[in-house]
């Protein structure tokens, strides 16, 4: 009886490091996904400076950046789901766009078009 004792507890000690490895891996792979993107204005000229918002829409998870001198932005390490982008610049409209999907290891690219 003790011999199975034993050996049953080293499987347990065995087994959850093992279960906590795998649960970190899974949750790792669902904040890989990017979003990025350049500001331009209504010629194609980058608008740097520009807030770029983006809302989660599942979870109301709200990130911000703001465009480089090139206009580009960023966001990276992302969760799986839905999004909506908003970019604004002073003298420019805003910029929405909605129901951006996200998978897993994906980048998605929207590029945002201010009109005055």
């Amino acid at each position: 009886m003790k011999l199975n004792s034993a050996i049953t507890t080293r499987y347990r000690i065995f087994l959850l490091p093992v279960v906590l490895f795998l649960a970190c891996l899974a949750g790792h792979a669902q904040q890989n996904s990017t979003i990025t993107g350049t500001v331009l204005d209504k010629g194609g000229a980058a608008v740097p400076g520009a807030t770029v918002t983006i809302t989660q829409t599942s979870t109301g998870f709200v990130n911000t950046a703001t465009s480089n001198e090139s206009g580009n932005f960023t966001f990276n390490g992302l969760n799986v789901g839905t999004y909506d982008l908003k970019a604004t610049a002073k003298g420019f409209d805003a910029y929405v766009e909605r129901g951006i999907v996200v998978n897993v290891s994906q980048t998605t690219r929207i590029d945002a078009t201010l009109t005055v």
